[in-house]
């Protein structure tokens, strides 16, 4: 999905799709597919941060 909209914001923004990097992580690669330049680590660093509190809380069981 992370590859899907960086192609999309770059097409937006009237710029080609940027292959993603394997051997990259998520959070790494996502920011560098929708630049075309690769993060700083505190960039990576922080959606990592936020990436993981998501996926830990989004779906709080007490809800069901």
């Amino acid at each position: 999905a992370a590859v899907i909209t960086a192609a999309l914001v770059r097409a937006e923004a009237g710029k080609s799709p940027v292959a993603p990097d394997r051997h990259a992580g998520h959070a790494e690669d996502f920011i560098r597919i929708l630049r075309d330049e690769a993060p700083a680590a505190a960039e990576v660093e922080a959606l990592n941060a936020y990436m993981v509190t998501v996926a830990d809380h989004g779906m709080n069981a007490s809800t069901f």
